[in-house]
């Protein structure tokens, strides 16, 4: 009994010797709390601002099936690399809380597939701003399946929102370690990496069976000057049956003119069995605000 009593202090003493470095190093401790006031912000503001956004995707074609193949035989018997497909597709963006307990979600009305007309835009705005509004979640669910419908071959979702992976209450989910100052364009950024230790993970996959909660890792990427968040990046590893399915994701951010940051760019690709299966790249017109109208309007560019 006793033995046992001691076993349990000594974890505990251990436990708090491990975060000693994290809370003497002023540079980790500046970073968690403005990303604890970047997601607070983003958490509060975030369900009132709609963009316009556009996905490109390059990815492995599965004839129907999600399983991936990356080697067939040609009639000389030598192996051919897979049939790749690419989709451009334009929708209007949103965020919505949806579940019990709410978490924030993506909410896309699409627009275009290929440069074909799927709604106009006035009415997919108007749509979309409908769901928005309602208190049914059912609303809201049929836009995240009706985006799974245009032909897309594992389309990363829920990538926008990842500065709310670093709120006040999450932060202790994570390992912090700084690694290096940084260029990013012109900005010079200081850079850590954080690692998942405990909590579910934030992915959305479709087409995805038996959907697992694998941990996460990444960088964040803050401003020198300020430690605003300028990119934060993510990678998971989980297993589809016997399959092991790599996500490798990066998020910029920027300053709106609301007060709060809002992504900007997402990249996401996806390996299947070590093979590069999919590329995402998502890009946003600048975010706007929206009341009790729907006049909203978004120069595409």
């Amino acid at each position: 009994m006793w033995h046992a009593e001691n076993v349990r202090i000594a974890a505990r003493l251990a436990v708090f010797s491990a975060a000693l470095p994290l809370l003497a190093d002023p540079r980790t401790q500046k970073l968690l709390d403005r990303l604890a006031e970047e997601a607070s912000a983003f958490a509060s503001t975030a369900p009132n601002l709609i963009a316009r956004e556009t996905l490109k995707q390059r990815a492995v074609k599965t004839g129907g099936k999600r399983r991936f193949h990356p080697r067939v035989q040609t009639s000389t018997g030598q192996p051919e690399g897979p049939e790749w497909q690419t989709r451009e597709i334009q929708s209007e963006y949103a965020f919505a809380a949806l579940g019990d307990p709410p978490s924030i979600r993506e909410l896309r009305k699409v627009l275009s597939v290929d440069g074909a007309p799927v709604s106009e835009s006035d009415k997919a705005l108007a749509d979309l701003l409908r769901a928005l509004r309602s208190n049914d979640d059912r609303t809201r669910r049929k836009l995240l399946e009706d985006f799974e419908k245009h032909g897309l071959v594992g389309a990363a979702t829920d990538f926008g929102q990842l500065i709310l992976l670093f709120t006040r209450a999450s932060q202790e989910q994570y390992e912090y370690t700084f690694r290096a100052n940084k260029l990013l364009g012109a900005d010079w950024c200081v850079v850590f990496q954080y690692k998942q230790h405990e909590g579910p993970g934030a992915l959305t996959v479709f087409g995805a069976k038996g959907r697992q909660r694998p941990q996460i890792s990444g960088e964040i990427w803050v401003s020198r000057q300020s430690y605003r968040p300028l990119r934060i990046t993510l990678v998971s590893t989980r297993l589809e049956d016997t399959e092991s399915v790599r996500d490798e994701a990066e998020v910029d951010y920027a300053m709106t003119t609301h007060g709060v940051v809002a992504p900007t760019a997402v990249n996401h690709r996806e390996f299947r069995k070590g093979q590069l299966v999919a590329e995402n790249h998502y890009t946003y017109t600048p975010f706007q605000k929206f009341g009790s109208s729907a006049d909203i309007k978004f120069n595409v560019r």
